[in-house]
């Protein structure tokens, strides 16, 4: 996982990932699995988020903090850096 904190998390379109960015300058891409738990008989619903161990892929390339990330609607991530850097990755 992350080296510091993280400052950035975002869920791709379809919920099935969820990118985490942060002081490392690594973004990593974590596989979801979802769960509705009712929250008692009759009752609100509650979908449950949970991380596959590892990460599914560990994306390198800034050298600095990652500020900011946004999913494209062809599943593509951008990531921003505090090292005047956008990544796009596939």
């Amino acid at each position: 996982g992350h080296v510091g904190p993280v400052w950035v998390l975002k869920f791709s379109d379809d919920g099935r990932y969820l990118a985490s960015g942060g002081q490392c300058g690594v973004v990593f891409l974590w596989k979801t699995l979802t769960a509705v738990e009712e929250l008692a008989p009759g009752r609100a619903h509650v979908a449950v988020m949970h991380l596959r161990g590892m990460p599914t892929r560990v994306l390198r390339g800034h050298s600095d903090t990652i500020v900011d990330m946004a999913w494209s609607a062809r599943e593509l991530l951008a990531s921003a850096s505090v090292d005047m850097t956008v990544r796009i990755w596939r």
